[in-house]
């Protein structure tokens, strides 16, 4: 799928673990601004090659009602990754410190993460369903469907308050 390829893999042959960062912006761009990545190639060499020179060099991919309403965090980074040339996109060291990655609504994520909610004390989990609905505004409406809800329901089950469907 070209949509996804780094420009400097498809156009120059050039091979880097920076390819796999463009590929990470481009499918975060797809998570939180409407389900496709940034460009659409239709997966032909040429049309990767007009998106490069039209939209990636000039920016005009960073538009749009949806852009306008992304975190400045999820800006950043995503400036930062999808970039044409890999000298110039974030490091694959830095990134876990990126600001985006300690932001509220990755927080709440890793909050609910099945491996972490369930250790948690009823206290823990009180406080955070309290403070959730402050961060729900923040949160794609696909995530909140896809995630979210997903993650509250298995542990309203495991509180045997909602019996399981398969019991």
């Amino acid at each position: 799928m070209l949509t996804l390829v780094a420009p400097e893999y498809a156009l120059d042959s050039t091979l880097s673990p920076a390819n796999d960062l463009y590929s990470l912006g481009c499918l975060l761009y797809a998570v939180h601004l409407g389900g496709s990545p940034p460009f659409k190639t239709h997966n032909s060499m040429q049309g990767l090659r007009e998106c490069v020179e039209r939209e990636l060099v000039t920016g005009r991919w960073k538009g749009g009602a949806k852009w306008a309403g992304a975190s400045a965090d999820l800006k950043d980074l995503l400036g930062k990754l999808v970039t044409r040339s890999p000298q110039t996109r974030i490091s694959l060291a830095s990134l876990a410190s990126h600001p985006y990655f300690s932001s509220l609504a990755i927080s709440t994520l890793n909050f609910l993460d099945p491996t972490n909610f369930a250790s948690k004390s009823r206290e823990e989990k009180a406080t955070f369903l309290k403070g959730l609905l402050r961060v729900l505004p923040g949160f794609s409406e696909k995530l909140r469907r896809r995630k979210l809800l997903p993650g509250l329901l298995d542990e309203v089950r495991r509180d045997r308050a909602i019996p399981d469907d398969t019991d």
